[in-house]
């Protein structure tokens, strides 16, 4: 059959960075089209990745995959999303939605967001529809492309491979119920951390949404905080709106003493530093500088969260090694400098 590439990828033009599980997305919905089997896949990864905006594309995308195929109309749909299982985890509507689709709705591409949500104070509900997904994900159950699933003492309903896949999201898939069973019958797709540049062009679409302004300086402040993750840019520009309306603004330009403001309102720092990654540096900035068991002690966490920040100052080159002891370098002093400067306290 002749694919549509161009409609069928359309749902992954908003995603920024990730470009490697675009890829392998992409790749899957080509073979599908082609007569392949489809995948269950599980987005792993840390808050502000952009998990959700997967999940959903790849629904999407599946669809139209779908239509392609002539398995739906045109104006028919076969993805089902959730964007936490809180939505059908006790008896409702959603959950005799859902129990309905799992019996007749085929082809059938469920997508759920937050999955780890569904082992907060178990319901009857939630414990069924997590054997459900555990049995429908194990493809070692399946006979010639085909399994049967109970739902319920009375009811069972049938998929194969080709018309039946789960798409889970979640921060934490150590937290799952059966994790070592789940992880082994989704197919894992990490997601990697976002580089300056990506988060850069994701807040530029956030100010953008908000008819906010900003100078290049000061966008690349914002930016330089997300360490990563777009998430603490999702505060600083909430906050910036928040303050906005508070002072009456007749323009909706912020500038760098705006972004200073909530950021040491939210206690955000900036290059992604925390409050105690800056205590390290100001602690470890004299000639001798300081063990990281004494700076665990000092701060009242395990040495493994004081290793892993040492780790990032050190990516920053903010501090560096004399022996076994920690001590910040001319450029972390620099840094200490600069944020004291601003106003922002740690």
């Amino acid at each position: 059959m002749k694919i549509d590439t161009k409609t069928l990828f359309e749902p992954f033009n908003g995603i920024i960075g990730q470009t490697r599980i675009v890829n392998t997305l992409q790749s899957d919905l080509l073979a599908y089209c082609n007569g392949g089997n489809l995948h269950n896949y599980m987005f792993a990864g840390l808050a502000g990745l952009g998990k959700t905006k997967l999940v959903k594309a790849y629904g999407e995308a599946l669809n139209e995959a779908a239509r392609q195929q002539k398995m739906i109309g045109a104006n028919s749909t076969a993805s089902l999303y959730y964007a936490t299982p809180q939505e059908f985890r006790k008896m409702g509507n959603e959950y005799s939605t859902l129990a309905e689709a799992f019996m007749t709705m085929r082809p059938l591409f469920l997508q759920l967001d937050e999955v780890h949500e569904l082992y907060i104070r178990e319901t009857t509900q939630s414990q069924r529809i997590h054997q459900v997904i555990k049995k429908a994900a194990d493809r070692e159950s399946f006979v010639d492309g085909e399994a049967t699933v109970r739902w319920d003492d009375d009811s069972v309903f049938q998929i194969n491979k080709r018309n039946f896949c789960m798409a889970i999201a979640t921060n934490f898939p150590e937290k799952m119920k059966d994790a070592a069973a789940m992880h082994s019958r989704f197919q894992t797709l990490t997601l990697d951390m976002m580089t300056e540049e990506e988060l850069t062009k994701v807040l530029m679409g956030m100010l953008a949404a908000r008819s906010i302004r900003a100078c290049e300086e000061t966008v690349g402040i914002i930016a330089r905080c997300g360490r990563g993750t777009c998430r603490p840019l999702e505060k600083i520009v909430d906050a910036l709106e928040t303050r906005i309306l508070a002072t009456g603004k007749t323009t909706r330009t912020v500038n760098k003493a705006d972004v200073l403001a909530v950021m040491a309102q939210l206690l955000l720092f900036p290059r992604g530093l925390s409050r105690t990654e800056c205590r390290i540096l100001d602690r470890c900035k004299d000639a001798s500088g300081s063990k990281m068991d004494h700076l665990a002690l000092a701060y009242g966490v395990e040495v493994a969260a004081i290793r892993k920040s040492v780790s990032y100052l050190e990516s920053q080159r903010f501090c560096g090694w004399r022996g076994s002891y920690v001590v910040t370098s001319d450029k972390g002093s620099r840094y200490l400098a600069d944020i004291a400067a601003a106003g922002l306290k740690f």
